[in-house]
């Protein structure tokens, strides 16, 4: 027996091929009956947990903020006499640019627009003012500090 087959549990692993290959058989042959029972099921967990992810990602937020100003902000990562490649602003600057090059300056613009004409969820009718105010909701949150975090 080799390294691989001594630390592969049979009953995890086969209880896992069997159900991803149903749920995929699933897909394969009755997709409107899972796109139907995915639409229901995301739905529902929106409902019912969306407040967790707002929750979490705020979290990660408060955490970044935090390893900075602490003391552990200051751990280096790599070996002591080890010196960063770039300066900080240097950085920052390119992953400022970068995050605006590959996503702002599209998605920035179309991600409302997108969402003000077919609301996510159903949270609102479409293209009316309450669905350009989830829409805004759904852009500020996507690229405002959590975003950027």
């Amino acid at each position: 027996m080799n390294r691989l087959q001594r630390r592969i549990d049979p009953a995890v692993f086969w209880g896992s091929a069997v159900l991803i290959t149903a749920f995929v058989a699933w897909g394969l042959f009755a997709p409107e009956s899972l796109g139907k029972v995915m639409t229901s099921s995301l739905g529902w967990i929106i409902s019912n947990f969306g407040w967790g992810f707002i929750l979490i990602a705020f979290s990660a937020l408060v955490m970044c903020i935090f390893l900075v100003l602490h003391p552990w902000g200051s751990i280096r990562l790599g070996p002591d006499d080890s010196r960063p490649e770039f300066r900080t602003f240097s950085w920052v600057s390119m992953m400022f640019a970068a995050g605006l090059g590959a996503g702002l300056l599209f998605y920035g613009t179309a991600e409302p627009i997108s969402h003000w004409a077919a609301p996510p969820h159903g949270l609102a009718k479409p293209q009316s003012e309450e669905a350009a105010q989830v829409a805004l909701r759904y852009t500020y949150f996507h690229w405002g500090f959590n975003g950027w975090a």
